[in-house]
């Protein structure tokens, strides 16, 4: 009897690893937003009007790449079974294949629109800096400047000169990058079978 008592109350060492169906359950409800904005990026793009086809299935596309950082973040970090691990996979691959269709699927889009996203990613790049850097409050607190204003207007002009390099680099760039994705759709249509 003794024996059996001390088994009982041994606390387990091995973790219980996470199954596909386990993982499917706790997080239902990401996989189904997942698909609902998968879905309505792909029926974005059988609107008519290319304009709003190509934003809504622009903005569809990166509400279902957050959906999917998201769900990412939930995947089991050590012990999973491998249908778990192959599930992982084949959806990061899903979505990786979705954003490159939809890159260069979309190429014509990003002729007027690539020099504004790259502005945009250079703009979220300075923000992020600035976040993790506390480069305002450096800058505010700083004993060197004493008046607010000479402050404010120092700060206004170190984002006007980012927003100006910002928008310099994505010009120069931007013709490069708008070729290969040119080049990338014409390949794709023509191994269309």
């Amino acid at each position: 009897m003794s024996d059996k008592t001390n088994i009982e109350n041994t606390p387990t060492t091995v973790k219980e690893m996470l199954s596909l169906s386990g993982f499917l359950e706790e997080n239902h409800n990401l996989v189904t937003v997942l698909g609902v904005f998968t879905a309505l990026t792909v029926f974005a793009g059988s609107i008519p009007l290319p304009s709003f086809r190509n934003i809504l299935s622009f903005f569809f596309m990166s509400l279902a790449i957050l959906v999917w950082i998201e769900l990412w973040r939930k995947f089991p970090k050590g012990n999973y079974t491998w249908r778990l691990y192959w599930f992982r996979n084949i959806l990061t691959f899903s979505i990786i294949s979705l954003v490159s269709y939809w890159f260069i699927g979309y190429s014509e889009m990003w002729k007027g629109y690539l020099l504004m996203a790259l502005s945009s990613i250079s703009l979220a790049v300075f923000g992020f800096l600035n976040r993790k850097f506390h480069v305002y409050e450096r800058l505010y607190d700083a004993q060197f400047i004493e008046f607010k204003l000479i402050r404010k207007i120092t700060w206004i002009a170190l984002l006007a000169a980012w927003f100006g390099g910002s928008i310099y680099f994505a010009y120069r760039i931007s013709p490069s990058i708008a070729r290969t994705l040119n080049e990338l759709h014409q390949t794709m249509l023509a191994s269309k079978p």
